[in-house]
């Protein structure tokens, strides 16, 4: 199967709750940072144009997808390529890895205000242990629960950008 155009591939992390417990914290700052860093490595080796982190997700955007769109091929490769590096930011952490999914790309604003609005709501949700439209009122929220996104910028020449 092949998508063309503009593709959002994203991947979460399985069985993450296991680093909550190894590090004593929910969310932590090292995991976030780690995932950050992988991201940034995948977005400018595959020469994607964005992404989107938070909690234990990755959302890559491609306006030309690499692999001539090759469904299989982008779930896999983003898949292990975030994992094999996040897992070498995290060491001597168990390895991490990722499931992934392409979702076919709209408007990669709006589908990341959506992650956004899921990522915050489900952040104090599990802070406050209550649903979410109370816990949004009553938890303060860290920088790092909004997540980080991404822009690349294509360098022509050191000190130079297009």
């Amino acid at each position: 199967m092949r998508v063309e155009g503009p593709v959002i591939v994203r991947m979460d992390g399985v069985s993450f709750g296991k680093y909550s417990k190894l590090l004593g914290k929910h969310r932590d700052e090292r995991l976030h940072n780690a995932l950050v860093s992988s991201a940034k490595e995948l977005v400018e080796y595959y020469s994607c144009d964005s992404a989107y982190v938070s909690s234990d997700e990755v959302s890559v955007y491609c306006k030309l997808p690499p692999f001539g769109g090759r469904v299989e091929k982008l779930v896999s490769v983003f898949s292990s390529f975030l994992g094999s590096h996040f897992s070498v930011k995290v060491s001597p952490l168990p390895p991490g890895w990722f499931d992934g999914r392409v979702v076919l790309a709209g408007d990669w604003k709006a589908y990341v205000m959506w992650r956004l609005k899921v990522t915050v709501c489900n952040y104090a949700s599990s802070v406050a242990r209550k649903p979410c439209s109370q816990a949004l009122k009553e938890v303060r929220l860290p920088p790092e629960a909004f997540g980080t996104l991404l822009e690349r910028v294509e360098v022509l020449k050191k000190g130079y950008t297009r």
